[in-house]
């Protein structure tokens, strides 16, 4: 085996080293992936309200907090937490404009207050926001509503995993 060789095999073996300790490090300090982490509000009864019991919002939020193991119910009861989703407020501004005055990029919004209480008393109180700049091709007009549809199923998807997220960090101090 000649010096080049064996030059190269230790190179590797040091990267291979180097990769090891990050490893154990970041593992040392905790460090999980998202959406590794089990679900951890199982146990916990959760009743979520709105004033659009059937929005995308909503229907997004029910769903990620029985992914993270909740037990959803119907009646609002005292040991429960109660997730009150404000009303959905939806904001469309113009960014720019074509040579002919029309508008061709807008920034999209949907923000929602939310309150989580148990035993009547407020525990967290919060406003969630989420923003998009679209840009529109005004020969496609269908496309442009087809497309701002989706895009405000996936800005609500959004608001819900921030909303369980929230949920979820706090639970653990409410029990």
């Amino acid at each position: 085996m000649g010096t080049r060789q064996t030059h190269q095999l230790g190179g590797e073996l040091m990267r291979i080293i180097g990769i090891l300790s990050v490893c154990v490090l970041l593992a040392a300090c905790g460090f999980q992936l998202r959406g590794s982490q089990s679900p951890s509000l199982a146990g916990y009864q959760i009743n979520v309200s709105s004033p659009e019991p059937f929005g995308q919002l909503t229907r997004s939020l029910i769903h990620r907090l029985r992914q993270l193991g909740a037990e959803l119910t119907a009646h609002k009861a005292p040991e429960q937490l109660t997730i009150e989703l404000g009303q959905l407020q939806r904001v469309q501004r113009t960014l720019s404009v074509d040579l002919n005055g029309r508008p061709i990029e807008y920034e999209y919004s949907l923000s929602v207050p939310v309150t989580v209480s148990r035993r009547q008393q407020v525990l967290v109180r919060q406003t969630f926001v989420v923003h998009r700049v679209l840009t529109w091709d005004h020969t496609r007009a269908v496309a442009r509503d087809t497309e701002k549809a989706q895009t405000e199923q996936e800005m609500a998807r959004e608001l819900a995993d921030s909303i369980a997220e929230m949920i979820r960090i706090h639970a653990p101090t409410v029990s």
